[in-house]
This record gives C-alpha cells, structure tokens and sequence, in this order.
C-alpha cells in the first residue's frame, strides 16, 4: 500500500547499489519496462529480488523501481533504466551526475513513502523540482547533490511544445539552418 505523507514534505531517495530507478512516463514505458524486466529475469540477466511500483506526481507516469539481489554499477544501473524505458532526459542527467562524481546521482523525489524503506532525505519546498529557484534553495537537493544541485548540462529545446513535421534536407546541412529552424517549417 503507498502511503502519502500527511504533510506536503518531499521524500527523497537515493537509489542503492541494489536498486534501479525507472521513471515511468507513459504507458508505452510501462510496457517496455516490464517487457525488458520479464526477458531480464527469464534469460537471468537481472537477479531480481522484489519490484516496487508507486505513483508518481503526474497522472500516468510511475516509480518502478527494481530491487537486485546483489549490488550493481551505478552506471550500469543507469544503462539498464534507460534501456526499460526510463525518462530520457532523467536517465541523461543521472549519467551526467555520475560523471561530476555526485554521490546521490540518481533520485526520485515524491510525496509518497516507499514502504520498503526509509526515505534518505526529506524537505518541505513548494513545488515540483525543475526551477532553478526552487533546487537552488532546496534543503535536501544542497545535501544530496551539493553544487550539482541545478546543473543544466545540455541546452533546452524551448520549441518542444510546438508539433508539426519539419522538413530538414538531406546531405549536408548548413549551420545557418539549424541555427534558424523552428519546428514545422
């Protein structure tokens, strides 16, 4: 049974050398996820020891999350969420926080309390955590990820709400193009 915190705190955990973190973001990735995770365990790739799934703050997306029976590289945990269906972008930046050495680099924060374990921080921020000025100012984020807290690794596509087929040449590709392209031209 998930239980929800009483107050409005944010849970924050940690995945474990044990653990996998999925971030479910549609039911296509719900699919694939348990799809990979029936072949992974049938073909004994994955030596799973329990599977723990919690709604997460948006409708239809989830927390899988993947207990092993013994230990993992961190990346290689990474590696295994991303190729179960995991958030890209999500995936994207745990590898990046890896790579800067951050030690919490993969996370899930939520409102919900696991109930296979304790949460390994907690904090009382107002929202969601993606602006800057609030992980910025998060207790839980500075002690867990220190500086990395609002790193932004890569560029954001700010079009990304505007659909439509685009039209890009084939063969070579100016600069300039790409510099001027919008979706839908």
């Amino acid at each position: 049974m998930t239980e929800k915190n009483s107050s409005s705190e944010w849970n924050w955990y940690v995945s474990k050398p044990n653990e996998i973190f999925i971030d479910i973001d549609s039911k296509r990735s719900m699919t694939r996820a348990f799809g990979v995770l029936r072949r992974a365990m049938a073909q004994r790739r994955l030596l799973v020891d329990s599977i723990w799934l919690y709604p997460s703050q948006s409708e239809n997306h989830a927390h899988l999350i993947v207990c092993l029976r013994e230990g993992m590289d961190p990346l290689e945990r990474a590696l295994w969420a991303l190729w179960m269906g995991s958030d890209r972008i999500r995936g994207i930046y745990v590898i990046q926080r890896l790579r800067h050495m951050v030690i919490a680099a993969d996370v899930f924060s939520t409102r919900s309390l696991f109930e296979f374990r304790s949460p390994d921080d907690t904090c009382s921020c107002p929202g969601k955590h993606k602006d800057k000025k609030i992980t910025d100012k998060c207790p839980a984020m500075q002690r867990l990820m220190m500086d990395q807290r609002s790193a932004d690794y890569f560029p954001r596509n700010t079009d990304r709400k505007k659909r439509g087929s685009a039209f890009v040449p084939w063969g070579r590709v100016p600069k300039s193009y790409v510099m001027e392209w919008r979706s839908g031209r």
